[in-house]
């Protein structure tokens, strides 16, 4: 898998470099073989000359971005290879710089982005900046282009065949319901906590159509914008009349938020249980759920416990977990492999029953984890504004 990660990072900079090196170099190689006639006369390899199924094999590697504003610039023949399904299995719309872990990398069977920690803010700057891009590079016109027309576009590039999904937190309905009638062969699936809250049915229907999901990422550190479009949707009375663009706008007055927030019982909005539970009905391969930066309450464990008892995989970075709650999900998962409660919130790194109940699994870490006693203090303090 590191070699992997390698070669596809590297991949993606040649593609870089390739497509840059190709605007400055070739006026010059020209120039030149218009001064000296016998230089065009030496054989010299051509980009038309590598194998298409050669190139399929690093273009699946270097990401949709690159796939869809580098490679098809860099000749006609890495245009053609850039076409091929199996370049587009991987879609991730939302792709940021990610920090791998090398000493659990060979644990995980799938790429680092599918889990990066991305905030609401992060995410929409990101995929407005690639949307920016493909109008300017493919000179469309941006007032006839629209989200659902290019997130269809590119999953229609996967012709059926996408493995694993990141989709933008402001994905539009239509673009999430296609997504579903296209996408079967899925094996991890990106959430962002935006698209639960907002289109709670039509995630349900997509999770029940992945017959091949094994990892599922939900949802992401809690972002102030996310905060008050639940207080909008009702789930507070003291702030269903808040104007969030204006909050938004004003950041010395949006810090003040969080602190007017009476209880976390409203960021209930989007129900874990129904999801495991169509994930236990339709998904007979999954394993692995990642949980980063979420509030996990007694209802989240027991239906982790209830749901998904096999589970081997469990991320829950950054999250607050109540310890006794810990306790009850090490009891209840006994087949875990791998349990990532780093720098959590709710129980203490040193605990010495939670780390002889989690001794049996083969890779456990807790490092930086505090006992908060408070989630709603764990809120204020973990918010981005």
């Amino acid at each position: 898998m590191i070699i992997e990660y390698v070669l596809g990072f590297c991949a993606k900079k040649l593609c870089l470099l390739c497509a840059r090196a190709r605007t400055l170099i070739s006026p010059f190689v020209s120039s030149l073989f218009s001064r000296c006639p016998r230089l065009g006369q030496i054989d010299q390899p051509r980009w038309d000359d590598l194998p298409t199924d050669c190139l399929v094999n690093v273009l699946e590697k270097v990401g949709m971005r690159s796939l869809l504003l580098d490679v098809p610039f860099v000749c006609k023949s890495w245009y053609r290879a850039s076409l091929h399904p199996l370049c587009w299995q991987r879609l991730i719309f939302v792709d940021t710089e990610t920090k791998m872990d090398l000493e659990t990398h060979r644990l995980w069977r799938y790429h680092s982005e599918i889990e990066a920690e991305i905030d609401i803010q992060s995410d929409r700057l990101c995929f407005e900046s690639l949307i920016s891009r493909f109008v300017s590079q493919y000179q469309i016109d941006d007032s006839c282009f629209s989200d659902t027309a290019f997130i269809t576009s590119v999953v229609n590039r996967s012709r059926g065949h996408a493995t694993f999904l990141r989709l933008p937190g402001f994905c539009p309905e239509a673009a999430l319901k296609y997504v579903g009638d296209v996408c079967h062969e899925l094996k991890g699936l990106s959430l962002p906590r935006r698209l639960l809250l907002c289109s709670s049915s039509i995630v349900k229907e997509l999770i029940g159509k992945c017959k091949h999901l094994e990892l599922l990422s939900l949802g992401g550190s809690h972002n102030l914008e996310e905060i008050l479009l639940q207080f909008s949707m009702g789930c507070c009375r003291n702030f269903l009349n808040i104007n969030v663009p204006a909050v938004l706008m004003n950041r010395q007055g949006a810090m003040k938020i969080p602190y007017l927030i009476p209880n976390v019982s409203f960021l209930s909005s989007y129900n874990l249980e129904e999801i495991l539970a169509q994930i236990r009905i339709h998904c007979k391969h999954f394993c692995r759920l990642n949980m980063s930066g979420a509030l996990i309450k007694r209802e989240d464990v027991m239906a982790i416990v209830n749901l998904l008892p096999h589970i081997k995989y469990l991320i829950l970075r950054k999250a607050y977990i109540d310890r006794d709650d810990l306790l009850t999900l090490l009891r209840g998962c006994t087949e875990l492999v791998l349990l990532d409660a780093r720098d959590c919130s709710g129980f203490d790194e040193g605990d010495v029953e939670i780390s002889v109940l989690a001794s049996r699994i083969g890779k456990f870490s807790c490092e930086g984890s505090k006992c908060v006693d408070d989630p709603l203090l764990w809120l204020r303090t973990n918010i981005s504004i």
